[in-house]
């Protein structure tokens, strides 16, 4: 991975190269295009890190046109990915870009509600084969309800993938610049305690609303303070001296039953930005927290 990082900042025409090529690509290879662009964004700045951007988007662009029905999934992970990384790097803070990732999934559902009308209506279909117990409170609910709550249920996976693709990209670019400094940031997430206040009330407005159309918002919403919780996690396995076994089983358990997993995530974070939880903490080691 790091090889593919130092190919592409050979020169703008690697870095369009990989890009491009990557974007071509069946997923989940694709995936490595968003990682790419948004590298040479943190890296080289918005006029380069647009270039590579165009020039990523054309083949993401073909696959949506000739897909069969039209996913649009590539083209959005690029655009949300490098314009997460512009906002990274003009603020220095992974809490302002969290929350702006916010607006980026909004955006995300919308366009892919817009542009994947047809693949949403199979969404559906395809989880009730799978479940068919779950037929009736779908039939309760109706197909606009089921559908608004699939597109919020998508433009969450989406930004999910949209921040780990940004956080791919920043530890390219810490290999290549600063090697370790990007465990270092992570480790140190804190989101400021007015921010995660704000998500925290903002989530459980859009849950208690009882509207599909805002319900279906509220676990995008806390993906910032999820992801300030898997940070803490990851701080904590480190300054517990814990083996990489514990960390795997930790993202196993997220893999398997995320719904149960991200309120702990979430009240976790919130816990940690209102008290600073890791000075309190009796550790060997750990990087002090860093509110940003």
């Amino acid at each position: 991975m790091k090889a593919l990082a130092e190919f592409a900042m050979r020169s703008r025409v690697h870095a369009i190269g990989v890009s491009a090529v990557s974007a071509a690509l069946p997923p989940p290879f694709f995936c490595l295009s968003a990682g790419v662009a948004s590298l040479v964004m943190l890296r080289k700045g918005p006029v380069e890190g647009a270039l590579v951007t165009l020039w990523a988007v054309l083949p993401a662009m073909i696959w949506y046109v000739v897909g069969n029905p039209p996913d649009p999934t590539n083209v959005i992970l690029i655009l949300g990915t490098v314009s997460l990384a512009y906002v990274l790097r003009a603020t220095l803070s992974w809490a302002l870009t969290l929350g702006a990732a916010i607006l980026v999934g909004i955006v995300a559902g919308f366009s892919f509600e817009f542009a994947a009308s047809e693949l949403l209506l199979a969404v559906p279909e395809v989880f009730l084969k799978f479940n068919p117990g779950l037929q009736p409170q779908f039939r309760a609910l109706g197909t606009e309800a089921v559908t608004s709550l699939v597109v919020g249920a998508v433009a969450t996976g989406q930004v999910f993938l949209i921040v780990m693709l940004l956080a791919l990209g920043r530890w390219w670019q810490s290999t290549l610049v600063s090697p370790g400094s990007f465990q270092k940031e992570f480790h140190g997430l804190r989101l400021p305690p007015k921010l995660s206040a704000a998500i925290t009330i903002v989530a459980l407005l859009c849950f208690l609303s009882g509207a599909a159309a805002l319900t279906r918002w509220t676990m995008l919403i806390m993906v910032p303070l999820v992801v300030s919780g898997i940070a803490f996690v990851h701080w904590l396995i480190k300054a517990r001296e814990w083996a990489a076994g514990v960390l795997i089983a930790f993202y196993v358990v997220v893999a398997l039953l995320p719904q149960a997993l991200f309120p702990v995530l979430a009240i976790l974070s919130v816990a940690d930005s209102a008290f600073d939880l890791r000075p309190k903490m009796n550790t060997k080691a750990g990087p002090p927290a860093s509110q940003q």
